[in-house]
């Protein structure tokens, strides 16, 4: 992570939907402020349309690409695709959205690195305190000013360019994997609520992807 910082390579950044606003907190202090340009993703609805505005005003290094998995998807990943080719930058992408279900990551982020052949870094943050949106489908997290935060990057995915299109799926649960590894792991007291009910079979995962790089802010 901290070489593509220096080298000005370009990273997709993945984390989950209900994070956002903390993740982008983050990556304007640790990557827009080292010049580095960041393409966060934000769905055309109404709560992307928000979103995009919060997100939009944190830095001018940052460009938000709008679309999504639902509304042109396609026309949303060429966007993408074409800021980390011609501008070096890092695309943003929350991979359970727009719509969920919650921590259950889709292919789009796994796409955009196996395209454009940059590695995928997943994102995760814990604050002190924060305002959880229950009423949301993601339970959407506010960290709350003055709160300290922990955050970590995962160690880079690279998605092999020469596997074909059929091996997504398989790199899609391979970042799901390391995304809940590194939540779970920032805060351990919230476990119940990311398993869900069920534990989707990490746990051997997991083991094999430790490496995690934490922080306070």
């Amino acid at each position: 992570m901290q070489r593509c910082l220096v080298e000005q390579q370009p990273v997709v950044f993945a984390s989950w939907h209900n994070g956002i606003l903390g993740t982008m907190r983050l990556l304007k202090q640790h990557v827009a402020a080292h010049g580095h340009w960041v393409s966060p993703l934000a769905s055309r609805s109404r709560d992307g349309e928000m979103i995009a505005k919060l997100i939009g005003e944190m830095s001018r290094h940052v460009h938000v690409v709008r679309g999504s998995s639902k509304r042109a998807g396609t026309e949303a990943l060429d966007g993408l695709e074409v800021a980390v080719r011609q501008f070096g930058a890092s695309p943003v992408l929350t991979v359970d959205g727009p719509r969920g279900p919650r921590y259950e990551a889709k292919p789009g982020a796994v796409r955009i690195a196996w395209r454009t052949g940059v590695p995928l870094v997943p994102v995760a943050w814990a604050a002190s305190h924060e305002v959880v949106i229950r009423s949301s489908w993601d339970a959407f997290r506010i960290p709350l000013p003055g709160s300290r935060v922990r955050f970590a990057f995962g160690p880079p995915l690279w998605v092999p360019a020469e596997h074909g299109e059929h091996t997504l799926p398989f790199w899609t649960a391979r970042l799901d994997t390391r995304l809940m590894a590194l939540t779970r792991a920032l805060a351990p007291s919230r476990r119940q609520e990311f398993a869900l009910g069920h534990d989707r079979g990490r746990e051997k995962e997991r083991a094999r992807d430790g490496n995690l790089n934490f922080h306070s802010t």
